[in-house]
Protein backbone atom coordinates (compact mmCIF):
# COMPACT_ATOMS: atom_id res chain seq x y z
CA UNK A 1 0.00 0.00 0.00
CA UNK A 2 1.24 3.45 -0.98
CA UNK A 3 -0.02 6.63 0.65
CA UNK A 4 0.19 10.32 1.25
CA UNK A 5 -1.29 12.23 4.16
CA UNK A 6 -3.47 15.29 3.67
CA UNK A 7 -3.78 17.89 6.42
CA UNK A 8 -3.63 15.16 9.11
CA UNK A 9 -7.30 14.28 8.54
CA UNK A 10 -7.07 11.45 6.02
CA UNK A 11 -4.50 9.03 4.67
CA UNK A 12 -4.90 8.47 0.93
CA UNK A 13 -3.91 5.19 -0.61
CA UNK A 14 -4.02 3.18 -3.79
CA UNK A 15 -4.83 -0.19 -2.35
CA UNK A 16 -3.69 -3.66 -3.19
CA UNK A 17 -2.46 -5.52 -6.25
CA UNK A 18 -5.91 -6.89 -7.03
CA UNK A 19 -7.50 -3.49 -6.46
CA UNK A 20 -5.38 -1.35 -8.78
CA UNK A 21 -7.38 1.75 -9.41
CA UNK A 22 -9.05 1.93 -6.01
CA UNK A 23 -8.32 5.22 -4.24
CA UNK A 24 -9.37 5.25 -0.58
CA UNK A 25 -9.22 7.66 2.35
CA UNK A 26 -8.58 6.29 5.84
CA UNK A 27 -8.65 8.30 9.09
CA UNK A 28 -5.09 8.36 10.61
CA UNK A 29 -6.49 6.91 13.85
CA UNK A 30 -7.85 3.92 11.94
CA UNK A 31 -11.31 2.88 10.93
CA UNK A 32 -13.08 1.90 7.79
CA UNK A 33 -11.58 3.16 4.52
CA UNK A 34 -13.86 5.34 2.40
CA UNK A 35 -13.88 4.80 -1.35
CA UNK A 36 -12.95 8.01 -3.18
CA UNK A 37 -12.62 6.63 -6.71
CA UNK A 38 -12.44 3.35 -8.52
CA UNK A 39 -13.81 -0.14 -8.38
CA UNK A 40 -17.02 0.41 -10.36
CA UNK A 41 -15.64 2.86 -12.95
CA UNK A 42 -14.89 6.54 -12.77
CA UNK A 43 -11.65 5.91 -10.96
CA UNK A 44 -7.99 5.57 -11.69
CA UNK A 45 -6.89 2.63 -13.83
CA UNK A 46 -3.22 3.19 -13.00
CA UNK A 47 -2.77 6.28 -10.78
CA UNK A 48 0.45 8.22 -10.26
CA UNK A 49 1.42 11.42 -8.48
CA UNK A 50 -1.33 11.73 -5.89
CA UNK A 51 -1.63 15.31 -4.59
CA UNK A 52 -4.13 16.94 -2.24
CA UNK A 53 -5.40 20.34 -1.22
CA UNK A 54 -7.88 21.20 1.53
CA UNK A 55 -10.88 19.59 -0.23
CA UNK A 56 -9.74 17.58 -3.27
CA UNK A 57 -7.45 14.70 -4.16
CA UNK A 58 -5.75 14.87 -7.58
CA UNK A 59 -3.97 12.17 -9.56
CA UNK A 60 -2.53 11.37 -12.95
CA UNK A 61 -3.83 8.25 -14.69
CA UNK A 62 -1.05 7.02 -16.94
CA UNK A 63 -3.07 4.42 -18.81
CA UNK A 64 -6.05 6.70 -19.46
CA UNK A 65 -3.70 9.66 -20.17
CA UNK A 66 -5.74 11.92 -17.89
CA UNK A 67 -5.45 14.15 -14.83
CA UNK A 68 -8.39 13.79 -12.46
CA UNK A 69 -9.73 14.94 -9.11
CA UNK A 70 -12.32 13.90 -6.55
CA UNK A 71 -13.52 15.45 -3.29
CA UNK A 72 -11.69 14.08 -0.24
CA UNK A 73 -15.08 13.78 1.47
CA UNK A 74 -16.26 11.58 -1.42
CA UNK A 75 -18.17 12.44 -4.55
CA UNK A 76 -17.95 12.49 -8.31
CA UNK A 77 -14.62 12.10 -10.11
CA UNK A 78 -13.87 14.97 -12.49
CA UNK A 79 -11.50 14.73 -15.45
CA UNK A 80 -9.36 17.89 -15.58
CA UNK A 81 -7.18 17.10 -18.61
CA UNK A 82 -7.18 14.45 -21.34
CA UNK A 83 -4.73 13.26 -24.00
CA UNK A 84 -1.72 13.85 -21.73
CA UNK A 85 1.57 12.26 -22.76
CA UNK A 86 2.22 9.66 -20.02
CA UNK A 87 1.30 11.77 -16.97
CA UNK A 88 3.23 10.70 -13.86
CA UNK A 89 3.08 13.54 -11.33
CA UNK A 90 0.57 16.07 -10.11
CA UNK A 91 1.14 19.13 -7.93
CA UNK A 92 -1.35 21.69 -6.61
CA UNK A 93 -0.78 25.15 -5.15
CA UNK A 94 -4.26 26.27 -4.17
CA UNK A 95 -5.09 27.87 -7.52
CA UNK A 96 -3.49 25.59 -10.10
CA UNK A 97 -2.93 21.93 -10.90
CA UNK A 98 0.42 21.07 -12.53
Amino acid sequence: MEGQQSEATEVLCVCGKRLIGVLRAVPPSGGAPALLAGAMGGGPSFPYGIAVDATQVFWADRDAREVLRAPIAGGEVQVLATQQDEPFNVAVDGDNVY
